[in-house]
């Protein structure tokens, strides 16, 4: 006789008394992300770059976990660093949640565009969880810095990092 459920020695089974209970040893299982710094991550993800590639999003995801690293004035722990006002695009956009705002003429979005919303966000904090869980490697060198690249070079004490020119931001480390 074989049990689903738990294992017992084929005697234990046979006897009219209390099987005896054999200890299951349970690999200890990593602490759970916290599902807030997930999705405060997937929020500043979205409103940074929320129409750029997965590669550029996970960039700007491993600035903020750089952050979160290197306490400094910009905060400590990722949780403080992803709310530290006017240091990330805001977390409270409401594009960035899982339902859109109500469109400014009235009409209702259109059930592709609703789906494709739902897709992109999923997709979004699918990367916010890889990029916390170390499953992707920070492609910025360590950088802590990042801006538009439309801005040019406002930021010439830092060191730039190369990243492909077709992305929309341009990404610093501090020299030294």
């Amino acid at each position: 006789m074989v049990s689903c459920c738990s294992p017992m020695r084929p005697e234990a089974i046979l006897t009219l008394g209390q099987p005896e209970i054999i200890p299951i040893v349970v690999e200890q299982q990593q602490a759970p992300v916290n599902d807030v710094s997930i999705e405060l991550l997937a929020r500043v993800i979205c409103a940074e770059c929320k129409g750029c590639s997965s590669s550029e999003r996970l960039a700007i995801a491993h600035v903020a976990l750089n952050r979160s690293a290197r306490p400094s004035w910009w905060g400590s722990g990722l949780e403080d660093v992803l709310t530290k006002p006017s240091q990330f695009a805001t977390h409270e956009s409401p594009l960035c949640r899982d339902t859109l705002p109500d469109r400014k003429d009235g009409k209702p979005w259109s059930r592709g565009w609703v789906h494709r919303h739902r897709d992109i966000m999923s997709e979004i904090r699918f990367e916010a969880l890889m990029a916390i869980e170390g499953e992707k490697p920070d492609t910025t060198g360590g950088a802590v810095y990042f801006h538009a690249r439309r801005l040019g070079n406002i930021w010439n004490h830092l060191e730039e990092v190369a990243v492909p020119a077709s992305w929309q931001h341009r990404f610093f480390r501090e020299q030294g």
